[in-house]
């Protein structure tokens, strides 16, 4: 099975060839450096944790088999509302082979296989903030009983909270199973070092929230969990877990659909507070104070944050609406898929939640569609609903391995991702290493159509440079890497703070 997305741990290569074993390590959810948890879900693949790193990374030796093209794969899950994902394609033009079906000309390769009802709700639930609710959620949301004698309870961080939803997310995967997409640690104890009141929040996107009113619901009350139904917002399921001997809150699950707007809301605010430390800081600092001045008075205490976090929220959209999108091109056999995936690893543990997709991957269904040999129709179609998955897994940046031949074939792509901000890489080396390269993937793969795929492109791209930065693909990965993470300024975009 061929795919796309983010990679389970796996082995690219042989004896030392491109990319050796997996290395994993932990990553810590709060400080954004994984989006998730350590359970696999539905969309494992989807948000990049541990991969690899660059600099372990090396091109294959001769002999050895070198893993790129579509050597390298990884299953791809849409939701419900998704089309099926099948692949890539946008190879021609130039003076270059007769366009063919795809893949008609190459056998199956076996090696390629990857692991890719309402409550009464007195108090007002639009005044459409993260600040007003007694949870810091968006919307005005707010699980505790409609009471302004509630008592207000802001502490400082604990470092078990993580732990805490890791414990809960597991248990509540293992509950609802393949109804699960991705699930997500939000709301203010997300957030290392922010002050917050000792709740954890919980934020599961499912392919079909309904089923949680059956026997999803039923499974929740299994695991100690109250259901609270939409509980004055529509699309949402709200479970709620309390201490069976102080009836004290201590888990609020909040479920929504794949391409419901409030997961995006949920996210946004979270991500903007862990790249934001002063930001947070800030925002601890006036929680505590309203607790200290409105002990007993919810409503009070929601009050005098709210101007801050909806002018924080409004900024944090707009951060959120921006994706970097890094296109990585060149010849077939010149190392695309090899580097725009040490290129994702590496956005990775620099805490940037961040999807890979070989462009290859999403075309593979044949026979093509007459008039286009190359798959192109399929393979925007779903690119564009990979990543509204993609998205509801946290994923901030998308790196897209795909052959592109001129300027023009650059637009599809960015209009494919909703505020897509496109950095084009173009990888070059001499015909005879990109040859070498593509002899060494195995078996129907370097017939003479692939061959003379890469030399009709090669001269292409001599004849008509194209790219914002072309980097040496005969460079170990590392340093391709290292240079192509300047060339795309994603750190600068998404973690430095402005001014």
């Amino acid at each position: 099975m061929r795919s796309c997305g983010l990679h389970p741990s796996d082995r690219r290569g042989q004896d030392g060839a491109v990319g050796q074993s997996v290395r994993r390590r932990r990553y810590d959810v709060q400080r954004g450096e994984r989006p998730g948890f350590g359970v696999p879900t539905l969309l494992d693949a989807v948000v990049r944790r541990g991969r690899p790193r660059a600099r372990e990374i090396q091109w294959a030796a001769p002999g050895n088999a070198f893993r790129g093209g579509y050597g390298r794969r990884a299953p791809c899950m849409a939701g419900p509302s998704t089309p099926p994902l099948a692949p890539d394609g946008a190879e021609t033009s130039g003076r270059m082979p007769e366009a063919r079906p795809r893949f008609a000309h190459r056998p199956a390769r076996t090696d390629d296989a990857r692991k890719c009802q309402c409550h009464p709700f007195t108090r007002s639930v639009n005044r459409d903030s993260v600040a007003n609710c007694a949870i810091d959620m968006p919307g005005g949301q707010s699980v505790m009983e409609p009471t302004n004698q509630r008592p207000v309870v802001v502490v400082d961080h604990q470092t078990t909270w993580a732990a805490q939803f890791e414990a809960e997310a597991a248990a509540i995967h293992r509950a609802l199973a393949a109804e699960v997409v991705y699930i997500h640690h939000i709301g203010s104890t997300a957030v290392l070092g922010l002050s917050a009141k000792p709740i954890i929040d919980i934020l599961p996107v499912v392919r079909d929230v309904s089923a949680l009113d059956g026997a999803g619901g039923a499974a929740m009350a299994r695991l100690g969990y109250t259901a609270r139904g939409e509980y004055g917002l529509a699309g949402r399921r709200l479970f709620v877990k309390a201490d069976p001997r102080t009836g004290t809150h201590r888990t609020h699950v909040h479920a929504y659909q794949v391409g419901h707007p409030a997961v995006a809301r949920h996210l946004a605010f979270r991500d903007f507070l862990r790249h934001r430390p002063a930001v947070a800081a800030e925002y601890g600092r006036l929680k505590a104070d309203l607790a200290a001045q409105h002990p007993e008075d919810i409503e009070a205490y929601m009050d005098g944050k709210d101007a801050f976090v909806k002018e924080q929220e409004r900024q944090a959209l707009a951060w959120w609406s921006t994706v970097p999108l890094v296109l990585v091109t060149g010849p077939v056999g010149v190392g695309k898929t090899t580097v725009a995936s040490a290129l994702a690893d590496a956005l990775v543990d620099e805490g940037i939640p961040t999807a890979f997709v070989d462009g290859d991957a999403l075309t593979e269904v044949h026979p093509a569609s007459p008039g286009d040999e190359m798959g192109e129709g399929v393979l925007l179609a779903n690119l564009e609903a990979a990543w509204g998955v993609y998205r509801a897994a946290g994923a901030r940046c998308l790196v897209l391995a795909q052959v592109v031949e001129s300027e023009a074939a650059i637009r599809p792509f960015v209009d494919a991702i909703p505020g897509a901000d496109v950095t084009v890489i173009r990888l070059d080396a001499p015909l005879d290493v990109i040859h070498q390269r593509i002899a060494q993937r195995g078996a129907g793969e370097s017939d003479p159509w692939h061959l003379e795929r890469a030399q009709g492109l090669h001269a292409l791209y001599r004849r008509t440079p194209l790219g914002h930065v072309t980097l040496d693909a005969v460079e170990p990965v590392s340093v391709v890497v290292e240079r192509a993470l300047a060339a795309t300024r994603v750190m600068e975009r998404l973690v430095t703070p402005p001014g």
